[in-house]
């Protein structure tokens, strides 16, 4: 998990959160495997970065209403293109 998360810094490796108006159903927070409170963000609209985040994508599975996107800086150089 550590050496995930490292790379996930190195990449740039995020969740974008504001997709949509989170309904703060909470889902996201009981699905994260590692216990980050990643509603906070998304109530805030603020990307969530954490050192403790593998990447995992479950939270962005489990958001009903598509707040959530996992990203990193690659995959946005490839977006633009």
């Amino acid at each position: 998990g550590t050496g995930l998360a490292g790379l996930g810094r190195i990449a740039g490796q995020r969740i974008e959160t504001n997709l949509v108006t989170c309904v703060s159903c909470g889902k996201c927070n009981r699905t994260c495997p590692l216990g980050i409170d990643v509603m906070r963000s998304a109530a805030q609209g603020s990307a969530m970065r954490s050192s403790l985040c593998v990447g995992c994508g479950h939270c962005v599975d489990q958001c009903p209403v598509g707040t959530l996107r996992y990203t990193t800086h690659v995959r946005d150089l490839v977006r633009k293109k």
